[in-house]
């Protein structure tokens, strides 16, 4: 949903460099191959800051884990500032 991020927001990623930028970073989403199935296994959220971790399924039958922590503009957690993302 691209209403959830700000214009300047960034992700930081292990295995790429830092994107910047609402258009990049949704670039970057559609680029990615779509999943099959999300657990969510924990979220957890306090002010302007939340994570999120759990396991995703692709296509291809393989799953991941993942662990993302997010910075809001805000504290109604609407507005995406800054994406920590950990594997």
């Amino acid at each position: 949903m691209p209403d959830a991020f700000s214009e300047d927001v960034t992700w930081e990623q292990p295995e790429t460099q830092r994107i910047s930028g609402k258009t990049d970073v949704l670039e970057h989403l559609r680029s990615r191959p779509n999943p099959t199935s999300i657990t969510v296994l924990h979220a957890i959220s306090h002010g302007k800051v939340g994570a999120a971790n759990g396991e995703v399924t692709l296509a291809n039958g393989h799953t991941r884990r993942f662990c993302h922590v997010f910075e809001f503009t805000n504290t109604k957690a609407n507005c995406i500032s800054v994406i920590k993302s950990y594997s």
